[in-house]
């Protein structure tokens, strides 16, 4: 279902695409011009700030915060996990004082 919906994702942008051009060969200018030039000098800044950047240091960065994020979830999962022990134990010591009350003793009774 993804595959399709990705597809399907894929060719509605080419056929979006392909229309605006044809559009725009038509007319001879193209659509949102001002807001495409803004979007063109920022995508060149950008472009320019990634040819200069250091991919060592990016690389080492990346797997520094990789690194924290995967510590967190574990992290998070731990507290879970913690939180619903306590919650067992308490349910099960219930449980046991109450077979306790009404004189059970088939298992074993704290």
């Amino acid at each position: 279902m993804i595959l399709l919906a990705s597809i399907l994702l894929v060719a509605a942008l080419l056929a979006s695409f392909l229309f605006l051009t044809s559009i725009e060969r038509t007319r001879g200018a193209r659509i949102l011009a001002p807001m495409r030039a803004r979007l063109d000098v920022y995508v060149a800044a950008a472009a320019h700030a990634f040819r200069k950047m250091h991919a060592g240091g990016l690389s080492k960065r990346l797997k520094v915060i990789g690194a924290y994020l995967v510590h967190e979830f574990v992290h998070g999962v731990l507290v879970a996990v913690r939180a619903l022990e306590r919650l067992l134990t308490q349910t099960v010591r219930a449980l046991r004082h109450q077979a306790a009350a009404h004189g059970e003793t088939n298992g074993k009774v704290e």
